[in-house]
């Protein structure tokens, strides 16, 4: 027996070091063992229903945003082909006879084109 001045609870016996080192290392194994048990069945663990909430959120303003960048793109190619429609028709208006008479053949020309692009 050790000559320790300090008293040992009852119920408890003296430990050795080595059964101190023993019993750590056994705990030791039963966590690692349980973290590997937790690891492989995450398929059990159910998310929480915020952290669904929260990804279907993400996946809705994405979805906005596309139809957002959508409709942009759309209005950028009308604006693009209002651009082009009027500088062609700027450019026939603006022809002249040598007596400065408009030429009205473009003009007529310009406006058929017209008709028959809005009826197809």
């Amino acid at each position: 027996m050790c000559n320790c001045s300090y008293k040992i609870p009852n119920g408890l016996s003296k430990m050795s070091v080595l059964d101190i080192k023993n019993e750590k290392e056994a705990n030791r194994e039963v966590r690692l063992a349980d973290i590997n048990h937790i690891h492989s069945s995450k398929s059990l663990i159910q998310p929480k229903k915020s952290s669904k909430q929260f990804k279907e959120l993400l996946i809705a303003q994405k979805k906005m945003e596309e139809e957002r960048k959508r409709r942009r793109q759309e209005m950028e190619q009308k604006k693009m082909l209002r651009i082009q429609n009027r500088k062609e028709r700027n450019k026939l208006m603006q022809k002249v006879t040598k007596k400065g008479q408009p030429l009205m053949r473009h003009r007529i020309k310009l406006l058929l084109n017209g008709l028959v692009n809005k009826k197809s």
